[in-house]
């Protein structure tokens, strides 16, 4: 397994990535490493959100300017992968107005998690970025702690690879339904709690940190939330020590509400416009 990697995401990405916003804390310095230590599992699944048939659509948004929309939603029915029963999460982001027209992206995530544990199982990439495209999806096999990663990009030249995981290893989708369950209540402001997640043939320590509970603006109203944010290195993007935040409902649905990303002018927002449960 690739234990060392660089990371370096276009700006759209912090604002149209799938809510694993916190992903971002992959981003190194230019010319730096990140460094993959494997971590004991420090969330536990207390509530099983992917029975809950639930959709959400964000609004991508840079001050006045509408940027793209992001959906995820999973259809509350059993999937197999492998013979074994799975529930499935699919997200989508577009690039739309101002955005859309100066560049085109239509990227697709999908996660088919275990029922049993809720580890996934297949995880699959297909991405559109202008002139570039990947098609391509990863198979974990729990019992040898391995993923085998198919690039189907080219038809004509697919590609296999195969890196080591660890027992409890997540996907960038599986990563955000985890971090739903984290006990906020018990957690004192600055502390942080550290996700496994296996993305483009590398291994990540996604770093969360607990910044308390904040009153917030939502399409259910003013409420509290509790607001959080990843550990970033320094970049040439974003400004400020804690530069990307997330606010999460503080009761038992741990919604997220919105994301904000304070860029070097202005700020890259990620608003919840709709919310539904079949």
């Amino acid at each position: 397994m690739s234990m060392n990697k660089s990371a370096y995401f276009p700006l759209y990405f912090l604002l149209l990535f799938i809510p694993v916003w916190f992903l971002c804390s992959c981003e190194g310095e230019k010319g730096g490493k990140e460094l993959f230590i494997p971590t004991h599992k420090q969330i536990k699944h207390t509530h099983n959100y992917y029975k809950e048939g639930e959709r959400f659509k964000y609004n991508a948004s840079y001050g006045l300017l509408n940027a793209g929309t992001l959906i995820i939603e999973n259809d509350n029915k059993l999937h197999w992968a492998d013979k074994t029963p799975c529930y499935s999460v699919r997200a989508n982001c577009k690039l739309k107005g101002a955005a859309g027209w100066m560049s085109n992206l239509d990227d697709t995530w999908e996660t088919c998690v275990d029922t049993f544990d809720l580890l996934p199982l297949k995880f699959s990439r297909h991405l559109q970025e202008n002139k570039y495209r990947k098609d391509e999806f990863s198979i974990f096999n729990r019992f040898e702690n391995k993923v085998f990663v198919t690039d189907t990009t080219r038809k004509e030249n697919i590609k296999n690879k195969t890196f080591e995981i660890t027992a409890d290893m997540e996907d960038m989708i599986s990563s955000l339904y985890l971090l739903r369950n984290a006990n906020f209540n018990s957690m004192a402001v600055g502390d942080t709690m550290v996700i496994d997640v296996f993305l483009d043939e590398s291994a990540y320590n996604i770093k969360v940190k607990y910044l308390g509970t904040e009153k917030v603006k939502s399409i259910f109203g003013k409420g509290t939330a509790y607001k959080i944010a990843p550990i970033l290195p320094p970049n040439n993007l974003l400004s400020g020590e804690l530069p990307v935040k997330a606010w999460i409902t503080n009761d038992e649905r741990r919604i997220l509400l919105k994301v904000e990303a304070n860029v070097l002018v202005g700020s890259l927002d990620l608003d919840l416009q709709e919310y539904s449960k079949k």
